[in-house]
């Protein structure tokens, strides 16, 4: 198996990793530095992905990405790297906003005045997160300190 990137939630992301896995963690990390018990949930966290072993029956396309805590990997997914850019910020942001509700108990992001977390959705060829009682668009993926 290739080696495991590894790189901080808020920094960089690595140049190893495929441009849609670098522009989505790096959209969606963004977004995750503005959840105050970030350190709680995922302390020292980082995403980690590679690519999915030869021995697995899925195309070399798939990337295991995932969230850790300092360097153990606390959940993952697959990821095609043939999705665009916007549906790879979506799936990052979902499979991210599901682990936090499903294992933390989190509702990550909230949504501004209800009690529910925003949801992850393409809006004419955007990554937004919308009102999921609404149907309105809150913030582009990636904004979220643009929220009043």
């Amino acid at each position: 198996m290739a080696d495991l990137l590894v790189w901080l939630v808020a920094g960089p992301p690595s140049l190893g990793a495929p441009a849609t896995i670098q522009s989505a963690c790096s959209l969606v990390g963004h977004d995750l530095m503005t959840m105050a018990e970030l350190d709680a949930a995922l302390p020292d966290a980082t995403w980690q992905a590679a690519p999915r072993s030869t021995d697995e029956p899925v195309p070399d396309t798939f990337w295991t990405v995932g969230l850790g805590s300092g360097p153990e990997r606390r959940f993952s997914f697959g990821l095609n790297t043939e999705l665009s850019a916007v549906q790879s910020a979506v799936s990052v942001a979902n499979a991210v906003q599901d682990h936090l509700a499903g294992y933390e108990g989190m509702q990550w992001p909230e949504c501004p005045g209800h009690q529910h977390p925003m949801a992850a959705r393409i809006v004419d060829g955007s990554a937004v997160w919308v009102c999921r009682s609404e149907g309105r668009r809150i913030a582009e993926i990636g904004q979220l300190h643009t929220i009043a």
